[in-house]
C-alpha cells in the first residue's frame, strides 16, 4: 500500500488508478487536503464518487482500492479564507461513512 496525495488536478481517478496498477500498486491512501481547502466536505465527496468510477470494464471491481483520509485542519488557521471548512461534526460523520478511514494532519 502506498500513501499519496491525489491532487484535484488528477480529476479522473481512473487515469491515476490505471497508472498505479501498472506499477503494481493495488491500494492507496489519499489525503484530499487541497480540494478540502477550497470546497470542504463537498469536494472530498466528489473525489470519493469519482474514485468509485475507476473500475474494470463491465464490472464493479475497482482498478485500485482508494481509501481516503479526512483533513483535520481546514482551514489551517483562522486567518485563511480559501472557501472550505471542515468541522468536528464533519469529521465524526464522514470518518465512519464514505470510505474515510483516518484523520490526516497538515
Amino acid at each position: 500500500m502506498r500513501i499519496c496525495t491525489l491532487s484535484p488536478q488528477w480529476r479522473l481517478r481512473e487515469i491515476f488508478a490505471r497508472q498505479a496498477l501498472r506499477c503494481g500498486t493495488t491500494a492507496v491512501i489519499a489525503d484530499p487536503h487541497e480540494i478540502a481547502n477550497v470546497a470542504g466536505v463537498d469536494g472530498i465527496l466528489y473525489m470519493l464518487e469519482d474514485a468509485r468510477k475507476a473500475v474494470f470494464a463491465g464490472t464493479n471491481q475497482p482498478l485500485v482500492s482508494i481509501y481516503f483520509m479526512i483533513p483535520s485542519c481546514v482551514p489551517a488557521t483562522d486567518f485563511e479564507h480559501t472557501g472550505g471548512a471542515i468541522t468536528v461534526y464533519d469529521i465524526e460523520k464522514n470518518c465512519w461513512m464514505n470510505r474515510m478511514y483516518s484523520v490526516s494532519a497538515k
